[in-house]
């Protein structure tokens, strides 16, 4: 996949739900968000990452 190319004046962001959103960091061909505190994560729903 090939990343479009930005301007000086443009960045990229990350938002999770109604969190505030943050920079991202582009490197080369890749996208990275830092994942927000696990306190401020929503529950997961029943079956959904739990421990089985």
């Amino acid at each position: 996949l090939q990343l479009p190319v930005l301007s000086k004046d443009e960045s990229l962001s990350c938002a999770f739900g109604s969190l505030a959103a943050q920079p991202a960091v582009v490197m080369e061909n890749r996208i990275t968000c830092q994942s927000p505190a696990p306190e401020q994560l929503p529950p997961s729903p029943p079956g959904n990452g739990e421990p089985r």
